[in-house]
Parts: structure tokens; sequence; C-alpha cells
């Protein structure tokens, strides 16, 4: 069908280093898979490195914060213990109606009981059921 264009050619034999050329070519783009398989087995490595750095870290950090949450209970449960304790006395409130100075005493414990602390808070003249105003001293025995 080419014929009646006039764009048959002849066939002819290539010259011989062009043989050589392309299989140069061909060969050096072959080469280049070794290095994009190089290259992705790096950034393998590199994402993998990190996902166990990343999990090792959250891992102590889990356990750390687990360890605090324990120890916070814990705490809590011994504050609210001593509050609530039946050993742990109502405040005594110190009626403020004159203007001198004043001086309160307080009953000495029991035998078998100890006095583990003092405190001194500002509270409203009528007085409140717990501490709530300022404290002016604390001193833990």
């Amino acid at each position: 069908m080419t014929d009646w264009l006039g764009m048959s050619v002849p066939p002819r034999t290539p010259r011989p280093e062009l043989k050589g050329r392309v299989l140069v070519r061909a060969l050096a783009r072959r080469r280049r898979w070794p290095l994009a398989v190089a290259a992705a087995l790096v950034l393998i490595a590199a994402g993998a490195g990190g996902a166990w750095w990343a999990h090792r870290t959250i891992a102590a950090l889990v356990a750390e914060r687990d360890r605090l949450a324990a120890r916070v209970a814990a705490l809590d449960d011994t504050v609210a213990s001593f509050i609530h304790d039946p050993a742990t006395r109502p405040a005594a409130v110190m009626a403020m109606d004159r203007d001198q100075p004043m001086v309160m005493a307080l009953p000495l414990p029991q035998a078998g009981e100890q006095v583990r602390g003092a405190a001194m808070t500002i509270e409203p003249r009528a007085g409140s059921a717990s501490p709530s105003g300022p404290t002016v001293f604390r001193v833990d025995l």
C-alpha cells in the first residue's frame, strides 16, 4: 500500500557502531533502576525506624502517665481520708469582736492522739463550714 505513495524505501543494514550505541543506551536506562530501588529502600528503612521510635516513645509516655495517675489517685485518697478522718477536729472559731490583741487556747489532745499540724485562716465574721479565706499560716508537724 505504501508503494503508490512512493514511501517504500529499500531496507538497509545499520552501521555496526549504531548497534553498540543503542545497546549502551538500553543498558544505561536499566542501571537507573538499582538507584531507584536503593532510594526506596532507604525511605522504607527511615519510615520503619521513625515508626519504631514513635511507638517506643508513646509507650514510655503512656507508662509514665499511668504511673502519675496512680500516684495522684493515691495522694487524693490520702488527703480525702485525712480530711474526713474522725481524728480530724473541726476548726475553732476565734470571735473578732474586740479591737485588742487576742489569745486563744485549744485543749491538748487526749492520750494516744497526735497533733499533725496547725493553720490559721481569715474567715467571714459569721464563720464558715470549712476554711475558705486566705491562709495566715500553716504548720505541718
